[in-house]
């Protein structure tokens, strides 16, 4: 669906979310290279350890993201639903890895996946590696200024996902200890469905 707005009116409600300063923080130098530079030194860090993890260092040409909004048509003067694109920054590619490396220790408990502890992150450099990705990549709104996200996690970067079932993991389990695990019913298979229906 395409929704058409004036660009000004657009522009104003992208300006009214970048205002709010206990999420983001308006920069005046482009961090790119300052970050590669301290990511790559983590790296080496990481991968000095023979028997650990080893990352892949960054490298080739990057720059910031960019911050778009989506119309809420379903609610009323339609403000935005902003989303901020990390796919340019060079901590895109790092995020994914770190994604792929912490989500087996999602708790899931009550979910239908196996149960697995709440990951305590220990690990110096891998906390660090997940403050960098989600809170100094940078990146420029429409009229050309350089913001960083300092609250939360951009919705598109590879960890949103991650770091909202930490978070409801974390919560259904401190309700459930308290209420009691509820029922949980699994859904019928639609081949079961056709069967009952026709008997």
């Amino acid at each position: 669906m395409f929704v058409l707005i004036p660009s000004q009116q657009y522009l104003s409600k992208l300006d009214s979310i970048l205002c709010n300063t206990t999420k983001f923080q308006q920069i005046t130098r482009d961090p790119t290279l300052s970050i590669i530079r301290k990511v790559n030194k983590i790296i080496d860090a990481v991968n000095a350890r023979r028997d650990g993890l080893h990352l892949q260092k960054i490298t080739g040409d990057f720059r910031p993201g960019y911050i778009y909004g989506n119309v809420k048509t379903h609610k009323d003067d339609n403000p935005l639903h902003h989303i901020i694109s990390q796919i340019p920054t060079p901590t895109y590619h790092l995020a994914k890895t770190l994604n792929a490396i912490f989500t087996p220790f999602v708790h899931t408990e009550y979910c239908f996946m196996s149960s697995l502890p709440l990951l305590k992150i220990e690990e110096i450099h891998l906390r660090e590696l997940l403050r960098i990705c989600t809170q100094e990549a940078a990146f420029r709104c429409p009229r050309g200024k350089l913001y960083q996200q300092i609250d939360g996690v951009a919705m598109s970067s590879p960890l949103d996902v991650l770091f909202a079932n930490f978070f409801m993991g974390s919560v259904e389990k401190e309700v459930f200890n308290r209420s009691g695990r509820p029922p949980i019913v699994r859904p019928v298979r639609r081949r079961h469905l056709r069967e009952d229906h026709q008997l």
